[in-house]
Parts: structure tokens; C-alpha cells; sequence
């Protein structure tokens, strides 16, 4: 009931609505027919009624038509939307009565009392204009015959005081014809009513094909979908918008077809795609299928198709129309997913976990090699055991709650004796998980064991490492790839005079800034990237020791993939050590000075030394050789050799004799004549040592 009184409702609000628009559009050539004809008629009139009379109606006449152009002009700027129609319309139909009122006066002040001719001219000029206002305000029939029925009232009443029955059969006539007219134009207020109600059927049916439209875009939108009609006869194809994109196209972007289909398929899948289609044009069969779809972009989109075959009167194949989805994430998810199964899988088979796979009753199902190892027993010894039997009492009897439903899978671990079949024990920390089937119920157990004994003696061997770290002398620490402490030992806690725990975790740069130099941390940055050992020294300030050399030798420790995890560096105190080098070196210098003071040239050499490197030599021997005079480390024996070999009398000879005095292992002295004239007095002295034979000369 609600609905109809709606309905109807509506349809009052559109025909009031057409009825106003109606009034809009008439009301301009009313008002000029009416203001040419009262012209015609007031100046027909004035010769037999005087000018008076005319002018005074043709004034009274213009006042009503202004009022009429009045309202109209005030309707159309106050209310452009028809939202106060009912308002207007009452405004409009007051007017027409004025406008009535003042031509149904034209029917006694310009009515000539004896021209029978001007008394048919005004009979006919207020009959026409009343037809005109019944045909041209048809839409509205109340304000028609609000106009016509003073008119027609007022003309019908001046016939019928003619006193003649030429006057009343001219208003007899009159009144019929009016009647018809009456007639004609409720026929076309009624064919308007139903155009207006059937444009509103079909603008109603029009809005529910776009909204049905626009739904079924944006469920295409939403699922990825796209439909498409291919039509063999014309050899025409049809995409909606939703195809278009999955295709990676704008909509309407290019006239699809069938090249254009096949073109955006990938090349290893177009030939299968294209044998499928010529087959279900040739059979009617369309089986679904998937296939990759190239986007203009490069993208590779997957997509499912789904088609059915539309057939003419004789059952010939004439048509396809079917769906396509982008099922990209789905085929990405199901790969994952497969990804995923296929590595639990994997670790299953490859993990220390111990897996025990139990049932409702608690027998075993599945194990994996890891517990096969952990229990010293094969997998078919172990199937359809009872692990309630094999694990001790309070864990078998969380495992019957658990199977129970009472609880679901274990947060906590527990400590676990579990039974060899031999009757040993193994110290496990377990985690049960309950298995559930699709109706909810627990189906099974998944029980993870962790061997505990392994991981105690995992712990007790890093104990003695660690012992043994702090045991020595050398400050030792490991930083990882971001140049965090991840370990420092107990020399370098005492040497920097800081906590173990206020260090761990924080970068070099944060907990040791003083010692995080440019040299530092560019040999950090090769040691990591070159994968070999790098060596750094510094002075460091200590509070209380003051300026220290320290010596830095940073190596990468790898996993067993060879990884690069971090550096472990080893830091040595080597101030003591500089300190005897520059002695050493300085006593060097010295006694260099003292030889090259003397007169005789001197050098020494590693007689084990296969490069012949001399150890020593002043520089009045490179003058009595004419030698050039240069360091000593970079001359060999060989060198003084051949030096020696030019001033000699007799190279052969004496080159023999030289081997014959190195041959022995006592001291030689003997005289030498040179081809300059000069005498030489040599003398040769082996000396031994802990690193070998040396010869001075």
C-alpha cells in the first residue's frame, strides 16, 4: 500500500513537473497571440463602441498580460528546478483566470448593441481565443478552463440576450464546439500524463540498465574480471571495460579483435591458446583454461578464462561470449604456497627437530629422520607406537588434555624424558601442536623434540672457548657486519675499564670512539669485503698507563657457507716492543757511523741465504770496488762479485780461490793485487749463530 500511495506520488511530482515546464515554454506566444488579437479586436470594436471603451479593455488587458510576464520571469529566476512546483502552477492558473476575466469583459465593453457584424467578429474572436487556450494549455486542463469558462460564459450570455433564436442557436453551437474542444483536450492531457509517465518508465528502466551497468563495472573492477562476446559470422569482438584492463589497456583505448587478442598473449602460451580457440570454433568445445597475458608496460599477468558457445536455430556454432580474471596473486599465492610446502617439507627431512607426527589415539603416524637418529630407532619400528608409553608421566598427561581438546598448542616447552627402545633415556624440550580437521575437531598431535644433551655440549664446548678467550693475555673482540660488539674478552673489559654487558650490542663508534679511526675503519670495510686478514697500529691514550702502541689484526670469521658474518680482531700491546726496535735501530745507525769511519771496507752476508743479501756493509767498500754507494740490503753477492771481477788481474783464478776460502771453516787473510796497481789485505772470518753460517769479509 505504501509503495502504490508512493508510485502514485511520484508520478503527480512528474506530471506537475512536465505541467510547469509546459507553462515555461507557452506562456511567451500566449502572451503575444493574446496582445495581437485584443490589438485586432479593440481596434475592430472602437468604430462601433467608441475608442473609450476599446482603450480602456485594451488597457486593462495590457495590465494582465504584464502581471502574467511577471510571474513568469520571478518563476524562472526563483526556482530554475521545479522544487516548489505545485506553487507555480497555482500562480500560473491565477493568471489565466485574470487573463479570462478581462477577455470575458471584452464580451460587454466591446459588444456593439446593433452591428450584427461586430457582434459575429467578437463571438468569433472570444470562441477562437477560448479553443486556443483548451489546445494550447491542454497539459493543464484547470488552467484552460480556468481562461475559457469566464470567456465562454460571458459571450454565451451576451447571445442570449439578443432576444432572437439567432443569438441562442449561435450560443447553442458555441457551447458544443466548446464542449469538443473541452473534449479533444482532456484526451491530450491524458496522452500527456502517459508520455510523461512512460519517459519516466524509461528514464526508471534507463537508470536501472546504468546502475546495472556500473555495478557490473566495478564488480569487474573489484574481482579483476572482464567479459567478452566474440562473434564469428561478423567477425567482430567486444570487450568490456574490465577486459580491456586486464589486458593492461584503457578502456576503449583500441578496437579489439582477434589479433589483438592473440597478440597480447605470451608467446609460449599463444600457440596453445590459438589451437583452442580454432577448436571451439570447429567443435563447440571451450574447456577453461589459464594462460599469461603481456602488458604493454612488460608486466606478465596470469589469467583464467571461462567461455560457453552461443549456437543459431540449426545448432551451428555462431557465436562465444565468457569472463576472463586476472588470478596474477592467486597463481602468486598457490606458488608461495607450494614454495612453502615444499621447504617444510624439506627442513622435515633435514632439521635437528625431532618431528613426531601422532593420532587421535596417540600412535604415531610420521616421524622424520631427525627423530630417528634422536631415538636410535628406524621409522617403521617407530610407526604405530604409543608416545604416551615413550614420554614420562606429567607430559603424557598434557598430551591426552591437549588431544582432549581442553587446550590448544603448548606456548611454553617442557622438559621431556623421553624412552629409547633399548631403555635409555634422552633429555628433550618438547612443544606439542594440535592438529584440527575442517570440522574443528583435534585430529592429531605434531610433537617437536630439541635433543637437549646435543645443545649441552654445544654450550660446554662455547664455555671452554671462552675460557680460553679470556685466558690469554691479547684483548679480543668481535664486531658484526654493522660494527656491533657481539663478544669482548676479559684482558679487553680490564684494558678499557668497562663492563662486559655496557658494551655488547653497541657499535665501535658509540662504545669505544677513540679508537674507531679513519685507518680503522677502512681496514674494517677491506677486511669484510676482501675477505683477508688486515693489520692496523695506533697510540692510544689509557688513563692510567698513558700513551700505548697498540697493534690491531682484524680477520673475517665465515659461516659455513662461507658467509662473512663479522671481524674478529685480536689487539696486542706492542709499546715495549717499539721502544727495543728504535734502540735496535739507533744502535744500527751507530754502528754504521763507526765503520764507515774506518779505512778498511767491510760487508757481511747469510751464507744460507740463497739471494746472497748482504747483511752489512760500510761505505768504504763500495769505494774500493768503485761501486756506487747504496743501501746494504740491496746488494747481493753476486753484485760484489762481478764488481770485484772487473779489478781483478785474473777473474778465473781468483774467483776459484774465493770458493776454495768459502769451502773452509777457518778464518783467511791473504794480499791482493788489483789491475790498477792497488794492493788489498783480505781478510775473511765465517761466524755461526742460531740462524745460520755468516761470513764477514
Amino acid at each position: 500500500m505504501t509503495q502504490a500511495a508512493t508510485a502514485a506520488g511520484d508520478a503527480e511530482l512528474l506530471v506537475r513537473d512536465e505541467q510547469v515546464r509546459q507553462h515555461r515554454l507557452i506562456l511567451p506566444a500566449a502572451v503575444v497571440g493574446s496582445s495581437l488579437l485584443g490589438l485586432i479586436v479593440a481596434a475592430v470594436q472602437s468604430r462601433v463602441v467608441g475608442l473609450a471603451p476599446a482603450a480602456t479593455w485594451l488597457l486593462v488587458l495590457a495590465v494582465a498580460l504584464v502581471a502574467r510576464i511577471w510571474v513568469y520571469r520571478r518563476h524562472q529566476g526563483a526556482d530554475p528546478e521545479h522544487r516548489q512546483a505545485q506553487r507555480w502552477i497555482g500562480r500560473y492558473r491565477l493568471m489565466s483566470l485574470a487573463h479570462g476575466v478581462v477577455w470575458a469583459l471584452a464580451a460587454y465593453w466591446l459588444f456593439p448593441p446593433t452591428s450584427l457584424a461586430h457582434q459575429l467578429f467578437l463571438v468569433f474572436a472570444l470562441a477562437g481565443i477560448c479553443v486556443s487556450s483548451l489546445s494550447g494549455y491542454a497539459f493543464d486542463l484547470r488552467s484552460a478552463l480556468w481562461f475559457s469558462l469566464p470567456v465562454t460564459l460571458a459571450w454565451v450570455l451576451r447571445l442570449m440576450t439578443l432576444d432572437n433564436d439567432t443569438g441562442m442557436m449561435m450560443a447553442a453551437i458555441g457551447v458544443l464546439f466548446i464542449l469538443y474542444m473541452l473534449a479533444i483536450a482532456a484526451r491530450a492531457q491524458r496522452t500527456m500524463r502517459e508520455a510523461v509517465l512512460l519517459r519516466a518508465a524509461q528514464a526508471a528502466q534507463l537508470a536501472d540498465v546504468h546502475r546495472s551497468h556500473a555495478q557490473m563495472q566495478q564488480a569487474e573492477a573489484l574481482a579483476d574480471l572482464g567479459s567478452f562476446v566474440l562473434d564469428w559470422q561478423a567477425d567482430t569482438l567486444h570487450w568490456s571495460d574490465g577486459h580491456f584492463r586486464v589486458w593492461g589497456l584503457e578502456p576503449g583505448s583500441v578496437v579489439p579483435d582477434r589479433e589483438l587478442f592473440l597478440a597480447g598473449v605470451h608467446p609460449d602460451d599463444r600457440q596453445r591458446i590459438a589451437a583452442q580457440l580454432q577448436l571451439a570454433i570447429d567443435t563447440g568445445a571451450v574447456p577453461d583454461c589459464r594462460y599469461r597475458v603481456c602488458w604493454p608496460d612488460g608486466q606478465v599477468r596470469h589469467v583464467f578464462a571461462r567461455s560457453e558457445i552461443q549456437v543459431d536455430a540449426q545448432g551451428r556454432a555462431v557465436a562465444m561470449t565468457g569472463t576472463v580474471q586476472d588470478v596474477t596473486q592467486q597463481t602468486q599465492t598457490e606458488a608461495r604456497l607450494q614454495e612453502q610446502q615444499q621447504l617444510l617439507s624439506v627442513m622435515r627431512q633435514t632439521t635437528q627437530l625431532g618431528f613426531w607426527f601422532v593420532g587421535r589415539d596417540g600412535r604415531t603416524t610420521g616421524v622424520n629422520p631427525a627423530l630417528q637418529t634422536m631415538l636410535a630407532s628406524s621409522e617403521a619400528a617407530l610407526m604405530d607406537v604409543d608416545i604416551l608409553e615413550r614420554v614420562d608421566a606429567p607430559y603424557a598427561q598434557r598430551l591426552r588434555h591437549c588431544l582432549a581438546g581442553v587446550h590448544g598448542a603448548g606456548d611454553a616447552g617442557a622438559l621431556v624424558d623421553v624412552s629409547r627402545a633399548d631403555g635409555s633415556v634422552v633429555r628433550c624440550l618438547a612443544h606439542e601442536t594440535a592438529l584440527v580437521d575442517a570440522a574443528g575437531q583435534v585430529s592429531g598431535l605434531l610433537v617437536t623434540l630439541s635433543d637437549l644433551s646435543a645443545i649441552e655440549r654445544a654450550r660446554a664446548a662455547q664455555h671452554v672457548s671462552e675460557f680460553v678467550v679470556n685466558s690469554v693475555r691479547d684483548m679480543v673482540s668481535v664486531t658484526d657486519l654493522d660494527d656491533r660488539y657481539r663478544f669482548v674478552n676479559d684482558a679487553w673489559c680490564a684494558r678499557h675499564g668497562l663492563r662486559r654487558e655496557d658494551v655488547l650490542g653497541r657499535t665501535i663508534a658509540e662504545a669505544m670512539p677513540v679508537v674507531m679511526t679513519a685507518r680503522r675503519h677502512e681496514a674494517l670495510r677491506r677486511c669484510i669485503a676482501d675477505r683477508q686478514m688486515q693489520m692496523v697500529r695506533a697510540e692510544i691514550d689509557y688513563p692510567q698507563l698513558g700513551r700505548r702502541t697498540m697493534e690491531t689484526t682484524m680477520t673475517p670469521y665465515l659461516t659455513s657457507d662461507a658467509d662473512v658474518r663479522g671481524v674478529v680482531a685480536v689487539t696486542r700491546d706492542v709499546t715495549e716492543q717499539e721502544h727495543t726496535r728504535a734502540a735496535l735501530s739507533q744502535s744500527l745507525e751507530n754502528l754504521q757511523r763507526i765503520f764507515n769511519a774506518t779505512t778498511d771496507g767491510m760487508f757481511a752476508y747469510d751464507a744460507a741465504d740463497p739471494t746472497g743479501r748482504l747483511l752489512f756493509a760500510n761505505d768504504r767498500l763500495f769505494e774500493m770496488w768503485q761501486m756506487p754507494a747504496r743501501a746494504a740490503h740491496t746488494v747481493t753477492r753476486a753484485d760484489m762479485m762481478q764488481a770485484a771481477g772487473k779489478l781483478f788481474v785474473d777473474p778465473p783464478l781468483e774467483f776459484a780461490r774465493i770458493e776454495r776460502i768459502l769451502a773452509s771453516d777457518e778464518p783467511h787473510t791473504d794480499r791482493l793485487e788489483l789491475r790498477d796497481g792497488r794492493v788489498l789485505e783480505r781478510h775473511s772470518v765465517p761466524m755461526k749463530n742460531a740462524s745460520g753460517p755468516t761470513r764477514v769479509w
